[in-house]
């Protein structure tokens, strides 16, 4: 994590990361072609393919694909987009955005942000994964004989008039001359009213219906805390990160309040 101006909230965070025995360390100098004020360091991390990964953690299961799901009936059957009715004493609803308005009014609680990212040949090691803290800040990682760098986040329906690739090239061309684009896209999520995703009950009225969403672009890592929550609940063990996560821990009220107040 790296700032250009705000080197207190990386020295809370390092404190932080101290207190919870995590190696880390503050530095004030990264492998840029730009000059930051100060960046903080954890150690020991890793990089990796998240297709691989997936395809390792789900080799006992049994997916169907081209399996729409559109609605989930009061007796706990998920309905497809043709017909079908799948009965399960369990559902997990892990679907990027929520597809059911009520009970839960995830519409009320949840924006999307979209961030974007261009895949470049011919520029800088980093050595490392980056991301910024400061507001309009850039992310930067290598991933073999590419440089990516992803940013210019913002509600998605506000670029109606495009520019946001443009903007990452002129800054490309500014840090690496020599670079070549090679790729781009765009990564899109759903971000909750405080940051912290929703994971649990879809809501009070359905005990047999489980959600997670609202990452904030930490899927990756966020998915697996809510893997483990889920599956307590879901086997009835205590964890004591459910409450944290709880999608309840909002009423309509407060919902309709913090809303109108992101609007």
């Amino acid at each position: 994590m790296y700032s250009l101006d705000n080197t207190q909230s990386l020295e809370n965070e390092y404190n932080a990361a101290k207190k919870l025995g995590i190696d880390a360390e503050l530095a004030d100098k990264v492998n840029f072609p730009f000059k930051i004020k100060k960046a903080l360091k954890f150690k020991n991390q890793a990089q990796f393919n998240p297709l691989k990964f997936l395809r390792a953690i789900s080799e006992k299961l049994t997916i169907y694909e081209n399996t729409t799901a559109l609605d989930i009936t009061e007796e706990n059957s998920v309905v497809t987009k043709d017909g079908i009715e799948i009965k399960a004493n369990k559902i997990v609803v892990a679907k990027h955005y929520p597809f059911l308005n009520t009970p839960g009014y995830y519409f009320m609680k949840m924006h999307q942000e979209r961030s974007y990212v261009i895949a470049l040949e011919n520029a800088q090691d980093v050595n490392g994964m980056y991301i910024g803290v400061d507001k309009n800040s850039y992310s930067f990682r290598n991933y073999k004989n590419l440089l990516l760098l992803g940013g210019i986040a913002q509600r998605t329906g506000e670029n109606e008039e495009g520019g946001a690739y443009n903007k990452l090239r002129k800054v490309a061309k500014e840090f690496y001359p020599n670079s070549v684009e090679k790729y781009h896209w765009s990564a899109q999520d759903c971000m909750t009213l405080d940051s912290i995703p929703y994971i649990g009950h879809y809501s009070s009225k359905t005990p047999n219906i489980y959600v997670e969403t609202g990452f904030k672009k930490w899927r990756m890592t966020s998915s697996m805390a809510a893997a483990m929550i889920i599956s307590d609940m879901i086997l009835e063990n205590e964890n004591e990160f459910s409450e944290i996560f709880s999608p309840g821990r909002f009423n309509i009220s407060t919902a309709i309040k913090m809303l109108l107040m992101i609007l």
